[in-house]
């Protein structure tokens, strides 16, 4: 076999697992959107992609987030995710729309800590500006959060922000790691819930700036 040959022979099943991933990840989104609270667990293990991908970007550009911030940041980018994925509609790839939003939200931090506009340099053909809206996420976010309460918001901090495993959560907040589960997957859904309802209604700014 030639080496040309060869190279399209490997790539066969590298594209059939990349078609294969593609239905899951649709299947995985399609359960989590109909029933939050049985397809969660699916969902955030694929959303463990997401620290990751951000590491990897901060890196790129000079390491310019530190360790906390770049847990701040992964839990506000999983909330985000959470709030568009009514947006993912399955025509790329779900790892590719993740990693846009991800260096999307990374730019965004920057600007926020430059306080100033996003230099050329840091632009990619991906990024696009943040909406009209944009500044009012981290708001929402954390009024939802606070609004939830409890043991609920105090996990997802936990598992999102921290990282930390379910067993050192329910050391710490003295329960079993199957009720820490159970508390973290019931307060994404009802997390996601509250974000919806935080949401801008369409026209709202426009009939507030005309009051």
């Amino acid at each position: 076999m030639d080496s040309a040959a060869a190279r399209v022979h490997d790539a066969a099943p590298r594209q059939m697992d990349a078609i294969r991933q593609h239905e899951v990840d649709r299947r995985i989104v399609r359960d989590f959107l109909d029933n939050s609270a049985a397809g969660a667990e699916a969902l955030l293990a694929r959303l463990q992609l997401v620290p990751r991908v951000l590491a990897v970007l901060n890196q790129r550009r000079g390491g310019r987030l530190d360790a906390h911030e770049l847990a701040d940041l992964s839990q506000d980018v999983v909330l985000l995710v959470l709030r568009k994925l009514d947006t993912f509609f399955g025509a790329g790839s779900f790892d590719g729309w993740l990693y846009r939003i991800c260096e999307l939200e990374l730019l965004n931090w920057l600007r926020k800590r430059r306080r100033g506009p996003v230099l050329v340099e840091d632009w990619t053909a991906d990024a696009e500006p943040a909406g009209p809206g944009a500044a009012n996420d981290d708001g929402r976010v954390a009024l939802a959060l606070h609004r939830l309460g409890g043991y609920e918001a105090e996990i997802i901090r936990l598992r999102v922000q921290e990282d930390m495993p379910f067993e050192e959560i329910a050391a710490r907040l003295r329960v079993t790691p199957a009720n820490a589960k159970t508390r973290y997957y019931r307060g994404l859904a009802r997390l996601q819930e509250m974000l919806a309802d935080l949401a801008p209604r369409p026209g709202a700014a426009g009939r507030q700036e005309n009051a």
